[in-house]
């Protein structure tokens, strides 16, 4: 209620006090907190009637209302509240089987907070809840209020009388004869000795008939089961009825109502085969494949309506599948809802369906994984809802903003890098504009980089990136087998980046990089092999790339390809490393099966390089060149099981290399659709070599050490993949298959990013 206690005159006034009348158990602070309005500010009705369903929506006061005085050059605002009676203590009285703190958990009724019976009814429910999942079905609660007019608080008592434990005997099944009893109950999570769970009972059902019909019992039934209990209500024995019909075959299809696509077009989408059993499955998927092909043309109110002629003599089933295509239907407007830190053009500009664009699933889809790329964002739900007009729709996309922002570090060990650690200050949407901004430290035995990152994804609001990094590494190198170090590299200085994107898989990007590149501690058994110098480089990188990956950070489906050559030297861009390198990689990535939420992935990555140094001024120059800038192959990035010493290919760098790598990733543990904690299995093949013609694309190893040098090594191994806020963590233990006589033979691997 608002009520001026003086009549407004139409100037805009300022409010110059705020008062709080009528708390007693509740501090005038806490009301002050609940409403928005502030001295100083301009006199509004509306903004005052919030305020009051503000302090009304804490649950702490059954009524308030706002009166408003003129004074002296402005208004003062008096809040006047009605308390509820504060929750003094909440206690529990007859629970020996459960503590007090595990019957807490999740309350609504809170001490120091307003009383309300809507909160106390809550409370039973919890309580029954949780003397029901651990087997007490029986249990029974009564709560006792007992209020104090003086003071204005209540204390709540819950009585509970927690009657017998009660566990599952035994699951016996009715109207069984195509499969044994034993194995229906390995599909169950309902099992003997354990506690009676009706929703897990009701989902069992489910999995049984669903494993029925995919063996052909397309009518088969799970009949309500009956619960039996013994005599002192200790054990429960389950009972489920099952009608299990007849096992049909496919027989043939008919479309009906089609004039987009033809009955070939639709033919293609039927996944299940004709003389085959029966596959619910299949029978599903068929229908979700041919709602999909209507969706991607914008028939979004399309019916897919299947009829059965069922022949009970010859057991078979034939369909004719009706539809009712409808009509295009074209996207009237677009909403971006949810957003509190992040601009609504972020989002907006990552959505491929535009006002008028008719409507796709694949461009909806497609957009959902382009905002889920952008790094920060949890969820965005997509919701069509009719529009203005009949042949349009609104599209509303939901979105759950995650934590930006965050300081993250990581340490562990690496048979290569001995003890490696990592400190990161992070932020992935600077501004609420989506710019990226790392500053990273990386430590270690053998290895010091500082690093800074940044990067706009959208300059001048067109879809071209552009990004500046500066850094500073110093890296202890191998270069051979041993333990080494054998010679410290230093790498100092920066770059640009500018990334034009085409498409929502297309790009291009062009990195300049102007950096110093000095060699120096080299070791004495090394002295004749590796120069101590330092040189200056000035490169051009250019590359094209064709991204379809669902996920960029964790990818469950899509592929890259992508193409790059670097440009050193040379009269224009000077310095006095002189080169063309280019890189050729290929990744893809197939879920081969999902259990829930939990995708099971494999995924194979390639890449082959080589290099060509020009304007050399000797051998000495060329092998300065190879030392900083050829390729090597070993380690946690390319064949694990191997150190990136020469214990594959060429010691000291190489002209041309290929890499191979092979992964299977079994989830563990997925948290908000993201995998958190994955297990590895990978295999692992490559090779490097100083010269074109040394290449061999044979498996093995070699007594003579120049040859052993060209061919390919192998390993195979296992690892952990640990997902945190910033970077991914990669754990690997790696077996060589190729070893020669006095390597270790396996290799562990900590390396914080991921390997493709």
């Amino acid at each position: 209620m608002v009520s001026r206690a003086v009549a407004a005159d139409d100037k805009p006034k300022v409010i110059k006090e705020i008062q709080i009348k009528g708390t007693k158990n509740f501090k005038e602070r806490a009301v002050r907190e609940l409403v928005r309005t502030r001295p100083k500010d301009y006199y509004s009705e509306n903004a005052l009637r919030e305020d009051v369903q503000s302090i009304l929506g804490s649950g702490n006061f059954d009524d308030a209302e706002v009166e408003t005085v003129d004074i002296a050059s402005g208004v003062r605002v008096i809040f006047k509240v009605k308390e509820k009676s504060m929750v003094k203590k909440i206690d529990f009285t007859g629970n020996k089987k459960i503590g007090k703190m595990k019957l807490k958990e999740d309350f609504e009724l809170k001490v120091k907070e307003g009383f309300d019976s809507a909160k106390l009814q809550h409370g039973i429910d919890k309580i029954l809840k949780v003397y029901a999942d651990k087997g007490y079905p029986d249990a029974k609660v009564e709560p006792f209020t007992n209020f104090n007019e003086a003071d204005n608080t209540v204390a709540v008592n819950y009585v509970i009388k927690e009657g017998n434990r009660i566990l599952i005997e035994s699951v016996q099944f009715d109207g069984i004869s195509a499969f044994p009893a034993k194995k229906l109950r390995r599909l169950m999570k309902t099992k003997r000795k354990k506690v009676f769970d009706q929703e897990k009972l009701t989902k069992d059902r489910e999995e049984i008939e669903q494993f029925y019909k995919n063996n052909g019992y397309a009518k088969v039934k799970a009949l309500d089961p009956k619960i039996e209990y013994n005599e002192n209500r200790t054990k429960i024995t389950i009972r489920i009825p099952i009608e299990e019909s007849k096992r049909y075959v496919v027989g043939g299809f008919e479309f009906g109502g089609h004039t987009v696509y033809t009955a070939e077009q639709l033919t293609k989408a039927v996944e299940m085969k004709i003389g085959a059993l029966y596959k619910q499955e299949k029978y599903d998927a068929t229908l979700r494949n041919l709602k999909e092909m209507y969706l991607e043309k914008g028939y979004l109110y399309s019916k897919i309506e299947p009829e059965e002629a069922i022949d009970e003599e010859a057991s078979m089933i034939k369909y004719k599948i009706l539809i009712d295509e409808g009509t295009i239907v074209y996207i009237d407007r677009v909403f971006v809802e949810g957003l509190k830190k992040t601009k609504d053009k972020v989002i907006r500009r990552e959505i491929l369906l535009k006002p008028g664009d008719p409507f796709s699933s694949s461009k909806l889809r497609r957009s959902q994984e382009k905002i889920f790329n952008l790094g920060f964002i949890d969820d965005a739900k997509p919701d069509i809802q009719p529009a203005r007009d009949i042949n349009k729709a609104d599209l509303i996309m939901e979105i759950v903003e995650g934590k930006p922002g965050s300081l993250s570090a990581g340490a562990g060990y690496s048979s290569t890098d001995q003890f490696v650690g990592q400190v990161q200050l992070s932020h992935s949407n600077l501004f609420g504009l989506a710019q990226k901004l790392a500053l990273t430290w990386e430590f270690g035995a053998r290895r010091q980089n500082y690093e800074i990152n940044w990067t706009e994804p959208w300059a001048f609001n067109k879809p071209v990136s552009f990004g500046v990094d500066v850094y500073n590494t110093i890296r202890e190198r191998l270069f051979d087998s041993d333990s080494g170090p054998d010679y410290r590299e230093t790498t100092r200085g920066g770059g640009l980046r500018l990334g034009p994107r085409f498409s929502d898989i297309y790009s291009l990007l062009f990195s300049y990089q102007l950096k110093e590149n000095k060699i120096s501690n080299v070791s004495q058994r090394f002295i004749n092999e590796i120069i101590e110098q330092t040189k200056n480089k000035s490169s051009l990188t250019t590359e094209l790339a064709r991204d379809t990956r669902d996920y960029y950070f964790d990818a469950a489906r899509g592929n890259r390809q992508s193409i790059s050559v670097e440009y050193a030297g040379g009269p224009i861009l000077q310095g006095d490393t002189h080169l063309v390198k280019s890189i050729l990689s290929s990744s893809w990535f197939l879920t081969v099966f999902q259990a829930g939420n939990y995708p099971f992935v494999f995924s194979l990555n390639g890449r082959v390089g080589a290099l060509q140094e020009y304007d050399t001024r000797n051998s000495t120059d060329t092998q300065t060149i190879l030392q900083l800038e050829g390729f090597r192959v070993g380690g946690a990035d390319s064949v694990r099981g191997y150190n990136p010493g020469g214990e594959i290919g060429a010691r000291g760098g190489a002209r041309v290399f290929s890499v191979f790598n092979a992964e299977f990733k079994i989830p563990l543990y997925v948290e908000n659709k993201r995998r958190i904690l994955q297990l590895v299995l990978f295999a692992d093949m490559g090779g490097a070599w100083r010269a074109r013609q040394d290449v061999r694309f044979a498996l093995g190893d070699s007594l003579n050490e120049e040859d052993n040098q060209k061919y390919l090594k192998s390993s195979v191994g296992f690892g952990l993949r640990i997902t945190t806020p910033v970077f991914p963590i990669r754990l690997d233990w790696g077996y060589g298959l190729n070893h020669k006589a006095g390597e270790e033979i396996s290799q562990i691997h900590f390396t914080l990013g991921n390997l493709f």
